[in-house]
């Protein structure tokens, strides 16, 4: 174990468990971000892959191909954190007001 680890788990023993729950949700935020940044560079190699195709060769593919080849590196984990429900809830999304039922 490395010595880093070892610091912070003596510091997970000396610490209340309302302060262990905020740690733990940071490193797990944390890590989550981890994974979208490399995401976002996985898939920008991608666009820059497609932008290198002829541009007849796009028109001539099913959107949902290309659609699938763009998120095909994208981990379960982050998908299943996406909405289900499409742009019906958009506001929501983007601005944060209420959601209409």
């Amino acid at each position: 174990m490395t010595p880093i680890k070892e610091q912070l788990l003596q510091e997970i023993e000396r610490t209340p468990d309302n302060l262990i729950k905020e740690v733990l949700d940071f490193l797990q935020f944390v890590k989550t971000k981890q994974k979208r940044e490399q995401i976002l560079v996985e898939n920008d190699s991608d666009v820059k892959n497609m932008e290198e195709m002829d541009g007849e060769e796009l028109r001539d593919r099913p959107i949902w191909e290309l659609f699938e080849e763009f998120t095909e590196n994208i981990p379960e984990e982050i998908l299943a954190q996406l909405p289900t429900d499409g742009a019906e809830k958009h506001d929501y999304y983007i601005y944060g007001t209420p959601k209409k039922m």
